[in-house]
């Protein structure tokens, strides 16, 4: 199995093209005992590759005081403690799941997050409800 840098499911090389498919196949996203990636289906644990993140953040929405992701395995996340990370190649990752995966931001997140960037001195800095937060710079994370 193979997870493309756009979210895109490949078995054996070809497309999964079935739309319910590639949603159970995002939500069934995990590590096994060993730190591997794979996707798991009760019984059924498959290892994948993937080109980049194994999610993504789909959305961010406000929520009161605060923000909170909407990811690709379908569940939330309020951006809390996170790390967030801009890479050299102009592209945000958070780091989700109690810190075990990066997600990469989509167009609508990342515009909705790049909003709310901006410099202080040398630092980027995240504005979040009740202050700002640091965002780490440079190449993009070992992310898999």
């Amino acid at each position: 199995m193979f997870l493309d840098r756009r979210g895109r499911w490949f078995h054996d090389g070809q497309h999964v093209r079935h739309e319910r498919l590639s949603r159970l196949l995002h939500r069934s996203i995990a590590r096994d005992a060993a730190g591997r990636l794979v996707v798991t289906t009760g019984r059924d644990v498959m290892p994948f590759v993937c080109e980049d993140t194994p999610l993504f953040v789909r959305s961010v929405r406000p929520e009161g005081d605060a923000l909170v992701l909407v990811l690709s395995d379908e569940r939330t996340e309020p951006l809390t403690d996170q790390v967030v990370h801009f890479s050299d190649d102009d592209r945000l990752r958070v780091l989700v799941h109690g810190g075990s995966l990066w997600a990469l931001a989509e167009r609508p997140a990342h515009q909705a997050l790049q909003a709310r960037l901006r410099l202080v001195g040398d630092d980027l800095r995240l504005d979040v409800a009740g202050g700002s937060r640091p965002v780490e710079r440079g190449p993009p994370p070992l992310t898999s």
